[in-house]
């Protein structure tokens, strides 16, 4: 969860820095670093097929997280859906892509959009 805040706190920096007039701000570092913020948020809290060398997966109902039923709980499994079906197993019903030529010369040329 360190590491998940550290990448947040970035991402806050460069919002800051995008607001000021002098500041070079990188759009694709910012898409890099969210999606790098999922991925370690998520992480302990997904199965890990590793023949019992990674942390055990944590339930949260096993650490209370979300005890008061808050609107984070909401989020969290957002989050975690999000992880699952469109960063790190690319689910193909939001990751469709279509086939746009079949030339020879140069192969096939696929059109890819990733989710939002």
């Amino acid at each position: 969860m360190r590491e998940a805040g550290d990448y947040a706190n970035t991402l806050e920096e460069l919002a800051s820095a995008r607001d000021s007039d002098s500041a070079f701000f990188l759009f694709a570092a910012e898409e890099a670093i969210f999606i790098a913020l999922i991925v370690v948020y998520a992480c302990p809290f997904v199965n890990s097929f590793s023949s019992g060398k990674a942390d055990p997966k944590v339930v949260p109902e096993d650490i209370r997280l979300f005890d008061n039923g808050s609107e984070f709980e909401i989020l969290h499994g957002r989050i975690v859906d999000l992880r699952n079906t469109e960063l790190v197993h690319a689910d193909w019903a939001k990751h469709h892509t279509e086939l746009i030529t079949d030339n020879q010369q140069y192969g096939l040329k696929r059109e890819y959009s990733r989710a939002n």
